[in-house]
């Protein structure tokens, strides 16, 4: 799952992109691990922000796009870009293991720019599970790393006698044809102009299925899923721009039960507090996760520990029918 290639790229292309990367103006403060409070140097190239899933490929500047060509034979036929930035470590700036998300549609490359580097120097890409070392990438000129998106991985800091700054160039692609579920409702969000209706991060069609990524992360019942990512299609108590009236839509399309989740968590007044007094799996991991979504899950409430503690199931088992009232 984690390639290493050193020949798939052009030299004179990398050299290319390390000079744009030298000339860009870095800041500073872009945490790999948000828990942890401690920085890097970063440089969002396309200006897509964390939470985009959508094709960035007409914002590439002029050096990015040969990359991308070179890369695509790389990825899942489907794949399109979603994120570019470059990465800068010096010594003393590092980074803390992470994922680059949760989702298991999404593809990272990593291109090392550095024209030499010295084993002396650290720097590594280092690959866990769990607490375990799986693999580590030293950050050779022109060397290319991908690997899903949803690996837990670190740049390892830079060692004192290194006196160059550790550069990358990073480039996302999701892949959504990998889900046939996630396609169909895909389809459907576009058809009632999800895209066209603003949310917080984005469309609403972007937040809506970013919800039902973090449910199927969970190994949520696909059928809560869908719900989640159709949750605010009717509106909901604080989102009053409403893509759907006729409730038969979503029943006719995804059934009986997904429709009658999303009309319920429609229609919640005090949403939250109604759903963690109620017995309901289903709704509780919908907010869950539409709150995870906008960083609106406060830590150590009781719909944020059950969040954290839900083990969810295997898709091949029977999809959970029906929902408790509230």
């Amino acid at each position: 799952m984690i390639q290493v290639y050193d020949k798939a790229l052009n030299l004179n292309l990398v050299e290319s992109l390390f000079s744009f990367a030298e000339c860009v103006p870095w800041k500073y403060g872009w945490k790999s691990n948000r828990s942890v409070g401690f920085a890097h140097w970063n440089y969002d190239i396309c200006k897509a922000g964390t939470k985009n899933i959508s094709n960035i490929e007409n914002k590439f500047p002029t050096v990015i796009q040969p990359f991308w060509k070179m890369l695509k034979p790389l990825l899942p036929p489907d794949a399109y870009p979603i994120r570019c930035y470059a990465n800068c470590h010096t010594f003393g700036v590092e980074g803390y293991p992470h994922m680059d998300s949760v989702r298991s549609n999404e593809t990272t490359a990593v291109v090392y720019l550095n024209k030499e580097w010295f084993r002396e120097w650290g720097g590594e890409t280092v690959f866990y599970e769990g607490d375990e070392i799986i693999k580590g990438v030293v950050p050779k000129f022109g060397r290319l790393v991908t690997f899903p998106s949803n690996i837990v991985h670190v740049a390892r800091a830079v060692s004192r006698v290194c006196p160059v700054n550790r550069i990358t160039l990073v480039l996302k692609s999701r892949h959504p044809n990998d889900d046939d579920q996630l396609v169909r409702l895909e389809q459907f969000l576009f058809e009632i102009k999800a895209n066209t209706k603003k949310h917080k991060h984005g469309s609403l069609l972007e937040h809506l299925i970013r919800t039902y990524d973090l449910l199927r992360s969970k190994n949520a019942p696909p059928e809560v899923c869908l719900a989640g990512g159709l949750h605010a299609a009717y509106g909901t108590s604080a989102f009053h721009d409403v893509c759907l009236r006729d409730h038969h839509l979503i029943e006719n399309t995804f059934g009986k039960t997904v429709e009658n989740l999303v009309h319920t968590f429609s229609t919640l007044q005090n949403r939250t507090q109604q759903i963690e007094r109620s017995g309901s799996i289903e709704l509780k991991l919908m907010e869950a996760a539409n709150l995870t979504d906008q960083y609106l899950l406060k830590e150590g409430t009781p719909l944020e520990i059950f969040w954290k503690n839900y083990e969810g199931i295997s898709h091949n088992t029977t999809p959970i029918s029906g929902t408790t009232a509230v």
